[in-house]
């Protein structure tokens, strides 16, 4: 779940991305890995609210 543009978003994790779901699936990360792992660009503190 993220904010844009003063809206909720909420998207399963594992679709935000193909290199994110392979990393879970094929080497086993977790869910904080994955969030702190700078892929999930929703994530990201300070992120450009339009570029999400």
């Amino acid at each position: 779940m993220w904010r844009t543009q003063g809206r909720s978003k909420l998207r399963p994790l594992l679709t935000t991305s193909p290199e994110v779901r392979g990393l879970y699936y094929e080497k086993g990360f977790d869910v904080f890995e994955l969030y702190d792992s700078g892929l999930i660009a929703q994530a990201i503190p300070g992120a450009d609210e339009g570029s999400v």
